[in-house]
């Protein structure tokens, strides 16, 4: 695990200094307490697949999206899971066209200011950010990805895809998991505390008894969209249907993408609790 992990600083550092510094950015203001509030922000990526990479911290967890020019995506889950370990792990989802999510869990490495690094036992999987001195994110997530990042400015929000969170919400809670079944595509899948559940069918199999227990409650606080792929980044509340009293609440990641056929469809749906 050593090595690898020399090498991979050593690729973002030859990765960071390829190109002259451009003028620094300012980066946005984390909020108070914020699990790697560094990572916070709108970046444009220089890798060949081009495309969008938006960090966002909600209620505990933070959430790394790539949204690619080529139609895939990425997402990288980071949170706190053990009081022992207060470092992040990380879930990292890759999503291809035609394609199932495929879910890795990573442990972390090496965590430091601005620079930290997860893998598996194997390290079959790894992850490895760092900022350089002009702001920019420097990374690398083997196999093929590899980029540096600068900030821009805050991104657009995507009404398009708030107002599909908002009719989602509205369905499910109306129709339970029939309902959600319908609002994935049929190579979607999501990421509860047993793993990935895959396909529509199943996840709507899984969330039926759940509904029918517990309302649940979500908003997005963040959206993006970029081309056919687009992500809400937002936080949820659970009551207990019968009685309405609280059961919990966290944070959630959804990634949309668009068909011809059948229009936007949710791709990936995961969260994490508070």
């Amino acid at each position: 695990m050593k090595l690898a992990s020399l090498a991979l600083v050593g690729s973002l550092v030859a990765c960071g200094s390829s190109a002259p510094p451009p003028a620094k950015p300012t980066p946005p203001a984390p909020a108070a307490g914020e699990l790697l509030p560094w990572l916070t922000g709108d970046r444009t990526l220089g890798m060949p697949a081009g495309g969008q990479l938006t960090f966002v911290g909600h209620r505990g967890a933070k959430y790394g999206v790539w949204l690619g020019d080529d139609g895939a995506a990425r997402v990288w889950i980071f949170d706190e899971v053990s009081a022992d370990d207060p470092r992040p792990r990380v879930w990292d989802v890759r999503l291809a066209p035609g394609h199932e999510p495929m879910v890795v869990e990573l442990a972390p490495v090496q965590i430091e200011a601005n620079l930290a690094m997860w893998s598996t036992a194997a390290e079959s999987a790894t992850l490895a950010l760092r900022v350089n001195d002009a702001g920019a994110l420097v990374g690398a997530a083997p196999p093929g990805l590899q980029w540096e990042a600068s900030l821009v400015g805050p991104g657009a929000e995507a009404a398009e895809i708030a107002a599909l969170e908002a009719l989602f919400y509205k369905d499910s809670n109306d129709r339970g998991g029939a309902a959600w079944a319908e609002w994935f595509a049929p190579e979607g899948g999501e990421l509860n505390d047993a793993g990935l559940v895959a396909g529509n069918a199943a996840v709507g199999a899984a969330m039926t008894p759940v509904l029918e227990a517990v309302k649940l409650d979500w908003a997005p606080i963040a959206t993006r969209v970029r081309g056919n792929v687009a992500f809400a980044v937002g936080g949820f509340t659970v009551s207990d249907r019968k009685t309405g009293a609280a059961a919990g609440g966290g944070s959630y990641c959804t990634v949309w993408r668009k068909d011809a056929a059948t229009g936007w469809k949710v791709w990936f749906d995961g969260g994490r609790p508070e």
